[in-house]
Order: C-alpha cells, then structure tokens, then sequence
C-alpha cells in the first residue's frame, strides 16, 4: 500500500556502510491518474461539507455567544436600579426586511418572511426557504387573531435539508417564556413561547384546526437535519 500511494518510491540500497539510498523513478500514468483522482475528490468534498454547514456552524456560534453573553450580564451587580416606564415605546428594531420578518433572541435567528407560501407545493415553498422563512398561505397575520403559521424546512433533497434548515435548526433550545419578535407592516409583535410538540410529517392539522386565539407557530424538521419528523413551537401575544 505504501509503495501504491507513493508512487516515486521504487527501492532502496544500502550497500555496506554507506549511507542509505533511495532510487526515485516518474510512476506510471494510470497511477498519477488515480491518484489525482482521489485528491480531488477529497478536495470537493471538503469545500461542499464548508457550503452546506457554513449556515448551520453561524447559528451554533451565534447562539453559544448569546448565552455566554447574557451568563456573564446576570453574574453583574447593579447598585441602581432605573425602574422602567410604565407604558414603554416598542422600536422596530434592525430586520432584514420591515415589512414582514421574525427575530428569536435566544437562538440568535432573524430573518426575512415570504408571505403566502403554499405548504403543498413543493417547488414553491423550496425557492421561497431560500430567501427566509415561509408563512403559510390560509393561516393569519400578526394581529389578526388568527393562527400564523412559519415554516422553515426543505423535503426536496437530504443534501438541503441542512442549508435550508438552518434558521430554525435550533428551535428546540426555545422553553416556555422564551420571547419571539415579528415586525410585520413595520410593526413590532412579541410573542412568548408557550409549548413544543413533535409531530409527524404528516400532521398538517395545525395549519387549519389550530383553534386557541391569536397563536404562532414555528415549525421546522426534526430531527435537525433530517425529514422524519417535525418540531412545532407554540407562541403566545406577549
């Protein structure tokens, strides 16, 4: 094996006491072939592993900073405290698009919504997750009182399920109390997580029957990075 993956080495002498030489020669042409062959491979699947983790490894980094940064808020003293004002002013805070996008602190996630996206049409929905989430077409708005219904997940393909999932790939960090942000028409709405389920891929009754109020939900597969199941959170108007 040593002598195929180093195709230069032919042998080796050592006559007498002399120092020990090596004899190089240029290999055969089916062996530099296949050689190259196997460095490329490697090569691109090192740069394809970089493009479909890249997103997820953002997430992981971002969410692991927002808690070391809030551990190390709440192990600080305050000697005053400024009570708070008793009717404050929501402001819209920096989103990608102020006309309809989410923000979830905890998993420090923010991204664009694509209004009306059909769930049961596949090439559909999967153009629109490139772009951010999708909202449900049939399901509410904030304010309205009605179920909104967000859905980040891709069923096209394994290789994407991971790249397109990434937003929402830590959702199931989300606890009750937990705070989630949607600014629609340039409005801000605040929402507080109240349950998870898992479900199957096959449950789609939430998108219709869900009947509880104004309720987000947040959906997206589970396990991560798989299309077996799908986790579903449960939000509130805070």
């Amino acid at each position: 094996m040593r002598r195929f993956f180093d195709p230069r080495l032919r042998r080796t002498v050592n006559p007498g006491r002399q120092r020990q030489a090596v004899i190089f020669y240029n290999p055969p042409s089916w062996r530099v072939f296949i050689f190259g062959l196997g460095t490329g491979a490697v090569f691109l699947g090192l740069i394809y592993a970089l493009y479909l983790y890249l997103p997820l490894a953002k997430a992981l980094i971002g969410y692991r900073w927002w808690r070391w940064f809030h551990q190390e808020k709440s192990t600080q003293k305050t000697e005053e405290v400024t009570p708070a004002p008793s009717r404050p002013t929501p402001t819209l805070p920096p989103v990608p698009d102020p006309s309809f996008s989410i923000i979830i602190p905890k998993i420090n996630a923010q991204a664009k919504i694509i209004a009306n996206v059909d769930p049961g049409r596949a090439e559909i929905y999967q153009q629109a997750l490139k772009e951010g989430v999708a909202h449900a077409a049939g399901t509410g708005f904030p304010g309205s009182g009605k179920t909104v219904y967000l859905f980040a997940h891709s069923t096209n393909a394994q290789w994407n399920v991971i790249r397109y999932n990434a937003i929402f790939f830590l959702l199931n960090q989300l606890t009750p109390g937990d705070e989630v942000k949607i600014v629609y028409n340039r409005k801000l709405y605040s929402y507080l997580v109240t349950e998870k389920k898992i479900v199957g891929a096959k449950e789609t009754h939430y998108l219709t029957d869900y009947q509880d109020g104004e309720t987000l939900i947040l959906q997206t597969c589970w396990p991560p990075g798989t299309i077996l199941k799908r986790l579903l959170v449960f939000a509130k108007p805070k």
